[in-house]
């Protein structure tokens, strides 16, 4: 019998070598094909058209001014700059950029901790599921919750966190693949319901002035000084929130893994419990050779990669909030307070002034936007401390007995328990998404500068980003740690 031929490998980093495989060839271009690669930007404007969208952005153009929304599309420009650098280290290497940060050293486990630590305190908070409840108490009682009612609109968002559970245990074989048919549905039926009622009962001008909000960055230094409500606070949240927001970017790269784009494909995914054995996933990526043909299906790969994050993700991103908040300057009145446990409604209470059939459809148009938001969220976290625990500990994957869904549903079933634990002891929904927001301006310089080591150190020079990209991504950088030093500063008086 002819000897093997050794498996040719390459060093990188701290951990172990990656394999060099065949780099997967990405399906033939056409319409029918772009509908059924692209996905991962359809969960992330799930995940994204949330708080930001139907809670900070109302708030800022009704208690401050439109003339601030100019944060939303910096911050969608640069937040879809920074899921594409995410998403180069994984088609290179078929890991998620998780991998890579723990690559960089000096200890994998370290970079895990801190990322879980950053996580838990952007995400740990369950504000969306809580405004989801809110919202759902609302269309109980045909009214808005008052704050002496607690226990109801919490009921309902312990009833949304067992209903997480149940669609990611069992709602299609492949995690990912359930979660994209259920964003889908989501984002259309926002997007469609919004455009509708903003045809319907908002005025032309309203229109004009929120296009004109987008682009306003010179009106800043004015509305900072004239507005006697402004808070640095509260239009930092908007810009942290204007997509996705902080760590949870990262998870694009996840998500792009289980789709099977680029090297992705070569490595596994994360299987349901429909499933009866779990999917074979490596806990080490896979990289390929530069050749002609290699570079032809990279570029074949970054042109659905660039569909799926600059028009389904970035431009529904946009447009989201942009429908979101034109609904609310066109239907509450300036000044408004938005806050409290009825935050995720007051849209729904004062264009149900109209007709009452209005009230309950914008409750269902709000329950969508924060129940999809929630259910990524989950799925979110516990992917990550997932994939992050399957590439760093050989013990865990031991003990799982190399079937990474065991610790996927183990680390799913404490962070929900530890979200209804934290709305009982803090159920107003408003500053629990206020504390995650704060931290995101703060986690976006983390995560930008970090991926640039790591592609600049792992990644050929032959796939590397060019000026623009590195300048979308240097740019989210700085824009966030300036509105992160704005929120500290304000906060403690000096500004």
């Amino acid at each position: 019998m002819a000897d093997e031929q050794p498996v040719e490998k390459v060093e990188m980093g701290i951990m172990d070598p990656l394999e060099v495989a065949e780099l997967p060839s990405p399906p033939p271009f056409n319409f029918k094909t772009m509908m059924a690669i692209i996905g991962p930007g359809a969960i992330l404007l799930s995940m994204s058209i949330g708080s930001g969208e139907w809670i900070f952005g109302p708030a800022v153009a009704v208690q401050i001014s439109p003339y601030v929304m100019w944060v939303v599309t910096l911050g969608v420009l640069f937040q879809v700059c920074l899921n594409r650098e995410f998403i180069r280290y994984t088609l290179y290497t078929g890991e998620p950029i998780w991998g890579g940060y723990m690559r960089t050293g000096p200890s994998k486990m370290m970079w895990l901790y801190i990322y879980v630590l950053m996580a838990i305190v952007q995400f740990g908070w369950p504000g969306w599921a809580g405004s989801a409840g809110a919202i759902l108490y609302a269309a109980y009682k045909g009214r808005l919750a008052t704050e002496a009612e607690r226990v109801g609109p919490i009921a309902f968002s312990f009833a949304l966190y067992g209903l997480c559970v149940v669609i990611l245990a069992f709602a299609q074989r492949k995690i990912e693949r359930g979660l994209e048919i259920i964003s889908f549905f989501i984002a259309a039926w926002i997007i469609v319901y919004l455009i509708i009622v903003g045809i319907a009962f908002i005025p032309g001008g309203v229109w004009k002035t929120m296009l004109y909000g987008s682009v306003s960055i010179w009106e800043l230094p004015h509305v900072a000084k004239s507005e006697p409500n402004f808070s640095w606070l509260l239009v930092a949240n908007l810009a942290a929130y204007a997509a996705t927001g902080g760590v949870a970017n990262c998870i694009a790269s996840n998500w792009v893994r289980d789709k099977g784009y680029g090297m992705g494909g070569a490595v596994g995914y994360i299987s349901s419990l429909t499933d009866a054995q779990a999917v074979q996933l490596s806990p080490v990526g896979k990289v390929f050779r530069i050749t002609s043909e290699n570079l032809n299906k990279w570029r074949g790969w970054w042109r659905y990669v660039n569909i799926d994050q600059w028009i389904l993700y970035g431009l529904g991103c946009w447009l989201g909030m942009f429908l979101c908040v034109l609904l609310a300057l066109g239907v509450i009145p300036h000044g408004t307070q938005i806050s409290g446990l009825a935050v995720g409604a007051y849209q729904a209470e004062y264009l149900g002034k109209i007709h009452r059939v209005w009230f309950y459809l914008t409750l269902f148009n709000g329950f969508w936007i924060m129940f999809g938001t929630q259910l990524a969220i989950v799925d979110m976290f516990t992917r990550f401390a997932t994939d992050a625990i399957w590439m760093g500990s050989e013990g865990a994957r031991r003990w799982a007995k190399q079937d990474p869904r065991k610790i996927y549903y183990v680390i799913l079933l404490i962070f929900v328990i530890w979200g209804c634990l934290g709305l009982s002891v803090i159920p107003a929904p408003f500053k629990l998404l206020q504390i995650g927001a704060t931290a995101a301006s703060f986690w976006f310089t983390i995560v930008a500068v970090h991926v640039l080591v790591v592609n600049h150190r792992f990644v050929p020079k032959e796939l590397k980003a060019g000026k623009w990209q590195l300048a979308g991504v240097w740019g989210c950088a700085i824009f966030y740690l300036v509105w992160g030093i704005m929120v500290v500063l304000s906060q403690l008086g000096w500004t």
